[in-house]
């Protein structure tokens, strides 16, 4: 990236403010919290809470940094069931999904307070075997590489929609059998933990290296302790940021859960004095190992994100990605690495390579609607001038924008949404770290990858015991190329050459029972894909389609 990259995050100074922020909120709170294990970011519960909050049930949530603690979960549960007291009789959709929050975390909800601020019991010692589930994948649909738009970048990253944003569980083309479970631990007032392992076994039936392969991975595997309102986290976790529905441009579902150690905050909380405007607040930071599947092994990631809520309806938040270390990069002391972390003195392209996110979210209860918008930009290039916004804002930069509107129809069942984005040159790219911004050969951000653009448009049916979503997508690929140049005095990009494009028209159907306390759950997953130019190749087009089928038990 360009070295100049350095004027905008040298004046935003983000990360201190995070971790200030962060002490502030989190440590005068005293001990009173009661540490419990997260509720996995793909859990059904989630969308139950989603509900409440587009129908204004729930106000304080903060929707750019996921996953939740069970004990979180029930805090919002307790609020959303007052509110809806208040309000009368709901839709059947919104009562219901109430009443399953309610069972799902009656555990914790019946460990707090009478204020619902903090746990006055506390939940006994105990491992609890959540649940456990098998999976059966017949696939077509090959992945493939995703190119380098500009010689001096790289990306080590495959591209497979049909098969991916599943949290990093691999799937291949051909027949998949996999077999996975939960164990819940709570170790007293403080520590609690989960174990989130998973077997498979594949058949690859085309391709340059077909045949059978098997393996087993830790999908989540993590030890947490509670302090007041600060969650310190160690071990491999999930962590999503971001509003759309596939996670964020910095950290999505794409991935496996990250090898980290992690400062949050359990809840939302309000900062002293005249900063309680704010609204509630929300601040973390993390440092996760990248592993060894990359050109640098072992990089580390650091992040620090931030949201605030200065309005009931209106939710904002910044991130500040940094990547750097590992073997073969830049050498470094350790001073200049935390300077540049911590923008005292940045390092630039030197050492590291940085992002910087933004998200805004808009509720509008009585119309049960949410709209959002979130980018991330890798490099400034003097930001503060006004010439360089298209460069920016633009050729560096990915977009996500979307909109909900949940409770139509009869029993207020039906959810439509829309999502677009825009991918430009260089996010995920690097310059000394030539596998770019990837982890075991997937993109940490937004599954799209670089020099792409795309929609899609959907329905949810939400059922008393099961849910269905059909969602159509349309997406382009470009094959073309591009060099940094001097223009005016400044560094800008030019396409070299205008190469084929790849198009896909995708469409998807998922349903499922598992739904709240039902024990027994199935799932069943369809995708057919429309491949225009597969490759970049002229004329070389093709069909992809992928069948699941997952059955599991819940205790």
């Amino acid at each position: 990236m360009a070295t100049n990259r350095t004027n905008l995050l040298t004046r935003l100074r983000f990360s201190k403010l995070a971790l200030v922020a962060l002490l502030a909120l989190a440590l005068p709170l005293g001990l009173s919290a009661q540490a419990t294990p997260y509720v996995p970011n793909l859990d059904p519960a989630y969308q139950d809470l989603d509900a409440l909050v587009a129908d204004g049930l729930v106000k304080d949530e903060i929707h750019a940094e996921r996953p939740y603690s069970r004990l979180t979960f029930a805090r919002w549960t307790v609020e959303a069931r007052g509110r809806a007291k208040a309000v009368g009789r709901l839709p059947a959709r919104f009562s219901e999904a109430l009443d399953r929050l309610e069972a799902e975390f009656a555990p914790e909800i019946a460990a707090l307070c009478p204020d619902r601020r903090s746990a006055c019991s506390i939940l006994p010692r105990q491992a609890i075997v959540r649940q456990a589930r098998g999976d059966v994948t017949w696939s077509n649909s090959p992945p493939r590489a995703v190119p380098a738009p500009q010689p001096s970048s790289r990306i080590d990253a495959a591209l497979n929609p049909l098969l991916q944003d599943n949290q990093g569980r691999r799937l291949a083309d051909g027949e998949t059998l996999g077999l996975e479970g939960s164990l819940d631990v709570v170790m007293g007032h403080h520590f609690a933990g989960e174990l989130y392992p998973r077997v498979w076994a594949s058949n690859v039936v085309a391709g340059s290296n077909p045949g059978g392969t098997a393996g087993a991975t830790l999908e989540d595997g993590y030890f947490r302790g509670l302090f007041g309102n600060l969650a310190v986290d160690l071990g491999r976790n999930q962590v999503e940021m971001g509003q759309s529905r596939e996670g964020g441009p910095i950290l999505s579902y794409n991935p496996r859960g990250l090898d980290l150690v992690r400062l949050s905050m359990d809840r939302p909380a309000r900062l002293p004095w005249i900063l309680r405007w704010l609204g509630p607040t929300d601040v973390s930071a993390l440092v996760a190992d990248l592993g060894r599947g990359s050109d640098t092994p072992h990089s580390k990631l650091i992040v620090f994100n931030g949201s605030i809520h200065p309005h009931p309806n209106f939710e904002f938040g910044a991130t500040l990605e940094n990547h750097q270390g590992g073997q073969n990069a830049p050498a470094a002391t350790l001073k200049q690495r935390l300077e540049d972390i911590f923008l005292i003195s940045p390092q630039g392209a030197r050492i590291s390579d940085k992002a910087f996110g933004a998200n805004m979210r808009l509720t509008l209860p009585r119309l049960r609607t949410e709209l959002y918008i979130e980018g991330m930009s890798t490099d400034d290039h003097s930001f503060f001038r006004i010439e360089e916004w298209s460069q920016s804002l633009g050729t560096e930069a990915i977009w996500v924008a979307g909109l909900r509107r949940v409770g139509l129809g009869p029993g207020g069942r039906f959810d439509v949404w829309a999502e677009g984005r825009k991918s430009g040159v260089h996010p995920y790219t690097h310059h000394q770290f030539t596998s770019g911004m990837t982890l075991d050969g997937r993109i940490l951000g937004d599954p799209i990858g670089v020099l792409a653009k795309g929609a899609t448009v959907g329905v949810d049916w939400t059922g008393s015991e099961s849910r269905v979503t059909v969602a159509g997508t349309w997406e382009r690929y470009y094959g073309d190329s591009y060099k940094s140049t001097r223009r005016n005095g400044l560094s800008v990009l030019v396409k070299t050459q205008d190469g084929p494009d790849e198009t896909r028209e995708r469409l998807t159907a998922d349903w499922t029972n598992d739904m709240g306390t039902r024990r027994l759950f199935t799932r069943v997953r369809l995708g057919l894909e429309h491949v225009h130019q597969f490759d970049f190749v002229r004329g070389d087009n093709r069909v992809n389609g992928m069948v699941q089928v997952q059955a599991g038990w819940r205790w």
